[in-house]
């Protein structure tokens, strides 16, 4: 028995060290020559469909548009027009026959877009709370700025947006108003 010992021991041992230094072939991971991470470079796809319904496309402040630019330029063919007047210009959008959208461009004297007002009508809390998260994210996106009590300034950009909650506990509504920010001093 006693020459049994030092040979267990040796064999525990033995065993003991091959656990802390494993085979090659169990290391072996299969890699591919070059790791490609694919980047999602449209942000405007994320955001949920009724937001790009009613934004259209990321390509401006909204729908394409830029505050300043020439009335002319408005082509709402998606859109279904609501009242026209000398100082503005309203249009609907309906979502999913419960929820839409109206908006308005705002005119000057000299037939450019001073404002946009957006109205969303949301169907319950939660989707009017991925409205705002989509608002937020567009924006900050767009000029670089931040939001702060609701509101984003952006010199850089020479905007300001802020949005508003309406509603009560059955109504769940977005009040969004895009406009020239003030001159800074």
């Amino acid at each position: 028995m006693k020459s049994f010992l030092p040979l267990l021991a040796i064999v525990l041992i033995s065993l003991f060290l091959s656990c802390d230094n494993p085979s090659p072939e169990l290391n072996k991971v299969n890699l591919p020559d070059s790791l490609t991470i694919k980047q999602d470079t449209n942000y405007f796809l994320r955001y949920p469909a009724a937001f790009q319904l009613v934004w259209l496309n990321d390509s401006a402040l909204f729908r394409g548009i830029q505050l300043g630019s020439p009335i002319r330029n408005i082509s709402e063919s998606s859109a279904t027009l609501l009242e026209k007047t000398n100082d503005s210009i309203t249009f609907s959008v309906d979502i999913d026959g419960v929820e839409s959208s109206d908006f308005t461009y705002r005119i000057n004297a000299s037939g450019t877009i001073e404002a946009i007002s957006i109205y969303m009508y949301c169907k319950n809390l939660e989707q009017r709370n991925l409205y705002i998260a989509a608002i937020q994210d567009f924006y900050i996106r767009k000029t670089g700025a931040s939001w702060s009590n609701k509101k984003l300034i952006s010199p850089a950009a020479g905007i300001e947006v802020q949005y508003e909650e309406l509603g009560n506990s059955k109504v769940f509504d977005v009040f969004i108003q895009i406009k020239k920010s003030p001159p800074t001093i």
